[in-house]
């Protein structure tokens, strides 16, 4: 194919200049001075919030945001994978594997004046991210508590249908596992919630702004010390251009980019700029229950057709590797082997199958993505075209994105999970997921999940790996780089190494 060009649009790049310059005059007109100067952490997100209700959260920028609104029984340690305490002081498990005991922290104080944490609020949270018909979409994860049962206001027991050996990681310390105030729900009520939120975290949410602009406040009552920053200011930019040009003005001090244009304008504007791999991929599912694409020989022509390295070099441009990357289970993540089926480009292959499947004068289908992903997108597109698979692009916005993600009404879409436990990759292969993205494996997935033995373990997940890669429901197209860009005054721990872990009390910000 020929060589694939990303360069920006003039009309946009004016569009992006014009922008900036509105965003100075409207938006970050400086305030009159009426005391001591407050420490003030001006970021901006790509996109506005679907909900800060944690049950419900699907993707981005809604994840990272809620990190500093509520805290789990266990965290992951800043900039690191491994846990460590958070509203629990402790945990034990019971030799057979079937009971957690949780010792709670004492005088902990949810935010607006709702009162004292206590075994009350765990069990009132878990039990709602049980339930399907709260929206919980963490529902199938939550289901193998059996019961949770409360000692006394700082203990509580969580007895286990069947051993879980990823239950801290992929329950108690992810989305599933954030803590409510339920006298907080009971009074905001579970429609108000997700523009809400009643947490013990770090910050509060003081006034949203839908479209626009997220503020909030620094804890005064959190139980790890008031935060250094004293307000954080959420700016909502689609165009990730114009957040580099603010950023350039002092407008912006911090931003997340996933577009390799923005990123070259950062370089360029000598701002801070730091390039993480993640736990994670990006990945290129099939609807597995529509024709064409319930025959595998489908799917295994389109993983042959696409050129990856070329697309990574190429488009991707920094913000991405395929090194290692075949498997349903990342680099880095326990249990990830690449001892797969591997599909490395071969376009004539891919034509083959499809001659095969009986489709020799190609296929037509439509594919689902995400705006930031549309220069990977045309770039698969071009490959597709070449074998025969006309592909109809659709750019979805991002909560439209995440919707459709929610049912079984689509037909191919580019995404892809960041997480940290096996498990957490292999629950969206599960018959439980939804969408309904797989579902042929389930026993071997849910032994996995109860094997404690970590060498049996990993022969399991090789086993469901090599299985995944067979059948193709999804193949990696590469492992993205979490690329953050700041300005030299924000110091501390910034948020970078952390993946998708953005706790804004670790950070600082020179006045």
């Amino acid at each position: 194919m020929g060589k694939l060009r990303t360069r920006m649009p003039a009309s946009r790049m004016l569009l992006a200049f014009l922008t900036v310059i509105a965003l100075a005059v409207t938006v970050y007109a400086p305030a009159a001075m009426t005391g001591p100067r407050e420490k003030v952490l001006k970021m901006s997100w790509y996109s506005d919030i679907v909900t800060l209700d944690p049950i419900k959260i699907v993707t981005n920028p809604d994840w990272p945001t809620v990190l500093s609104i509520y805290n789990g029984l266990v965290r992951y340690v800043p900039g690191k994978a491994d846990l460590e305490p958070d509203l629990a002081t402790r945990w034990t498990l019971s030799p057979d594997g079937l009971t957690y005991t949780f010792s709670l922290r004492k005088g902990v104080k949810f935010h607006k004046g709702f009162g004292e944490f206590t075994a009350e609020d765990v069990k009132f949270s878990y039990e709602r991210a049980a339930d399907r018909r709260a929206g919980s979409r963490f529902a199938p994860q939550v289901q193998i508590i059996k019961q949770i049962e409360i000692v006394d206001p700082y203990t509580v027991k969580f007895h286990m249908k069947e051993p879980y050996v990823d239950f801290l990681h992929a329950v108690a310390a992810f989305r599933p596992g954030l803590i409510i105030s339920k006298r907080g729900f009971e009074a905001v009520g579970a429609e108000k919630i997700g523009y809400n939120p009643i947490g013990t975290g770090a910050y509060m949410l003081e006034s949203y702004q839908k479209g626009e602009k997220l503020i909030f406040r620094a804890n005064p009552d959190y139980f790890r010390g008031k935060p250094r920053i004293d307000r954080v200011e959420v700016q909502i930019i689609p165009e990730e251009m114009v957040s580099v040009l603010a950023m350039r003005r002092g407008q912006i001090h911090y931003t997340y980019l996933r577009t390799s244009e923005a990123l070259r304008m950062a370089q360029m504007a000598d701002l801070q700029v730091t390039a993480t791999p993640v736990y994670g991929s990006k990945l290129m599912w099939m609807n597995i229950r529509k024709k064409p694409f319930d025959n595998v020989l489908i799917r295994r022509a389109l993983a042959y057709a696409i050129n990856r390295k070329e697309l990574v070099n190429t488009v991707m441009k920094g913000q991405a590797t395929t090194e290692k990357m075949w498997s349903a289970i990342p680099p880095g993540v326990f249990g990830h082997t690449d001892d797969v089926p591997k599909y490395d480009y071969n376009p004539e292959r891919a034509k083959q199958l499809l001659r095969e499947a009986g489709y020799p004068n190609g296929i037509d289908f439509a594919v689902q993505f995400r705006k930031a992903d549309r220069p990977a997108m045309e770039a698969v597109h071009s490959y597709w075209n070449a074998v025969g698979a006309r592909a109809k692009l659709e750019e979805m916005e991002h909560a439209a994105m995440s919707a459709l993600e929610a049912t079984d009404d689509w037909t191919v879409v580019l995404t892809g999970p960041t997480r940290v436990a096996p498990d957490q990759f292999l629950a969206y292969y599960h018959s439980t997921s939804q969408p309904k993205y797989y579902g042929l494996i389930d026993n071997t997935i849910e032994a996995q999940r109860r094997e404690v033995n970590p060498d049996k373990r990993k022969q399991l997940l090789g086993q469901i790996q090599k299985k995944i890669n067979e059948d193709v429901p999804s193949f990696p197209i590469y492992r993205a780089l979490y690329v953050t860009v700041t300005r030299s005054e924000v110091t501390g721990d910034v948020p970078n190494t952390h993946f998708w872990l953005w706790y804004w009390e670790v950070m600082d910000i020179k006045s």
